[in-house]
This record gives structure tokens, sequence and C-alpha cells, in this order.
């Protein structure tokens, strides 16, 4: 009876010291899984990120743009996209020297973010002195007040400058595009913003214009 006393706990020391074992192994692989995915999502959000102005890069928008379109077109609801480009920045850039270009770059970005409504609004750095906002279920009038805000608030900022042939402060143009419905895709939402921005810069700058499709000429005019 003492031998089997004595053989039972050493297997049973044996069966505590297995499962002791295996937690401890569970326990390091879900640490290591969750260590895994914060990582992935760190070099993600990096990936997405603009590293001068700390708001969404180019790749970020684009995919953005392709999610947002495909929400619009299931909920029937219009999507609205904003250019904004810095006037004469290349002129501020010569005179003033790129460390306080990219100063206002920053600055600029920070505006454009406080100035979007709603947290489901987007907005990122699509390139050099161009910046995108996208605004779901938004029309083109809505579009637009939001561009006006923005641009307001930018020539507020009264940043000097004083190699702009528009005002002697750093101002933006914005170009405003809304689709709904089946005209609704990438291509053309970028295309009908972009030549509203052409026509901003060309009406004299510091300006927000819509896209307005004309039966007579397909063009653009102001809202």
């Amino acid at each position: 009876m003492t031998d089997t006393g004595v053989f039972g706990d050493h297997r049973f020391n044996l069966i505590i010291r297995d499962l002791s074992q295996r937690k401890e192994s569970e326990r390091r692989l879900i640490e290591q899984t969750h260590e895994l995915e914060e990582a992935r999502a760190r070099y993600k959000k990096l990936s997405e990120t603009d590293p001068l102005t700390k708001i969404a890069n180019r790749r970020a928008y684009e995919e953005r743009l392709i999610d947002e379109i495909n929400t619009a077109k299931r909920s029937t609801k219009p999507l609205a996209l904003i250019m904004l480009d810095v006037d004469s920045f290349k002129q501020y850039n010569d005179y003033y020297g790129h460390d306080l270009g990219d100063v206002v770059l920053k600055r600029i970005a920070q505006v454009i973010s406080e100035s979007l409504p709603r947290s489901t609004d987007f907005s990122g750095r699509f390139g050099g002195e161009e910046f995108v906002v996208l605004l779901p279920s938004t029309d083109i009038f809505g579009a637009y007040q939001v561009a006006e805000k923005i641009r307001l608030s930018i020539k507020s900022l009264e940043i000097k400058h004083i190699k702009s042939d528009v005002k002697h402060v750093i101002t933006v143009s914005a170009g405003i595009a809304a689709l709904s419905g089946d005209s609704l895709n990438d291509i053309e939402l970028f295309k009908q913003a972009d030549t509203a921005l052409y026509q901003a810069k060309e009406a004299g700058r510091n300006k927000s214009i819509t896209f307005k499709l004309s039966n007579k000429d397909n063009r653009s005019n102001k809202l």
C-alpha cells in the first residue's frame, strides 16, 4: 500500500508539473500574439502617416477612398472630395526656406484636421503642398461650407508671405466635387475635384470652387 501511495504521489506531481508548463507555454504564446498584433498595428499606422504633417498620407487616402465609395454606393448617399493647394508655395519656399515651409505645412494640416465637423471625415496630405478631404454622406453644398471654413481658417493664421501674388499671407485654393450612385467612382470624383481646383487657381487663387456639370460645355462653374 505504501509503494502504491508513493507511486501515486509521484504520478500526481508529474501531472501538475506538466499542466503548469502547458499553461506557461500558452501564456507566452498569447503574449507573443498580442505583441505581434500591436507591432503590425504600429507598422500599419506608420505606413499610412505622412512623416512631416502627422496626418494620413496618399496611400491611406487611396485606401480610404475605395472604402468610402463602397459605403456610399450601399447607402446611396453622396461622397464629397475637397482638394486643397497652398497658393504660391514654391515662392514661399524659395524666399523663406524649406524649414519654414515645413512649419507652414504642419500648421495647415492641423487646421484642416480641426476644421472637419465629424469623426468620420478624413483628411490627408496628397503630396507636396496638396491636401485632400473626404466627407461621407455630404453633398456639394455641405462640402463647400467645409472648404470655406478651412480656407478662411488658414487665411486667419496670417502667416506672412510677401512673395504671394494673392495676399501677403498664406492662403489656399480648394476644388470641390460630390458624387453618388452609379456616377460615383474614384477616377471621376478626383477628376472633378481637380478640375475645380484648377479653376480656383485660374480665378485668382484663395477661392473655393465647386464642380458643376454644364449641359452646354461640361465645364465647372463657381458656386
